[in-house]
């Protein structure tokens, strides 16, 4: 570093206290974790009705515009 740095002298060296931990997950946190276990219906309900929209987006019978519009309906 002492080749690098232009300035050697105008550095002061820092000290840090004990660490407790070198890892922490977004786990480890209890609102994360009730947000994320929430949002898990969610992120499956989403799944499924994308699912069933791509099986009625190529229809065009009565039966599959209405299957659409229950899906979406701004149509």
């Amino acid at each position: 570093m002492k080749e690098t740095i232009h300035d050697w002298d105008s550095y002061e060296s820092a000290s840090f206290g004990t660490l407790n931990s070198t890892f922490t997950s977004e786990f480890d946190d209890p609102e994360y974790r009730d947000m994320f276990i929430t949002y898990i219906p969610y992120k499956e309900l989403t799944a499924e009705k994308m699912k069933e929209e791509e099986t009625y987006q190529d229809l065009y019978s009565d039966w599959a515009v209405s299957k659409r519009k229950k899906i979406h309906p701004q149509i």
